[in-house]
């Protein structure tokens, strides 16, 4: 009489589980990765805002004082800077005028603060660039954007 075969002894490691289980998806991996640029911008904002760090370009009018900037633009304590709103300024060195309406924004078309039901709204932050410095007013990208998303 022959006796059942007894199952091979038990590995001191641990138990095996598929291959598919020990890899991490594309998903978690991606999530990891988020997750500790999340952590280290977190991390140096706490050491920035406990040692009281201020960006050097805060005052920037000081900084660059024969710029002229401080005719069409004041200090803002949010961001750096903003337009003077309702300036006109002239470039003779280009034959362009630059208006600026109310809120602060290029152009003479004045936005409503609110924006009404069912509009689409697009802010483009930039510098000269999407200003529109050396530009005409329509031409500059920033209308052409809204030209194209309008269409």
């Amino acid at each position: 009489m022959s006796q059942p075969e007894s199952p091979p002894p038990a590995s001191p490691s641990l138990p095996q589980q598929p291959v598919d289980a020990q890899r991490l998806t594309r998903r978690r991996k991606v999530l990891f990765a988020v997750a500790a640029v999340l952590i280290v911008f977190a991390l140096a904002e706490a050491v920035l805002r406990t040692f009281n760090f201020t960006f050097a370009l805060t005052d920037l009018h000081a900084r660059f004082p024969g710029a002229g900037l401080a005719r069409y633009s004041q200090k803002h304590p949010d961001w750096f800077w903003e337009l003077k709103p309702l300036m006109v300024m002239g470039d003779d060195r280009r034959g362009l005028t630059y208006e600026i309406n109310r809120l602060g924004f290029r152009g003479v078309r004045e936005w409503l603060p609110k924006k009404p039901k069912d509009t689409l709204r697009v802010l483009c932050l930039g510098d000269s660039c999407t200003f529109g410095l050396g530009v005409k007013f329509e031409d500059c990208y920033t209308v052409r954007l809204e030209a194209s998303l309008n269409a």
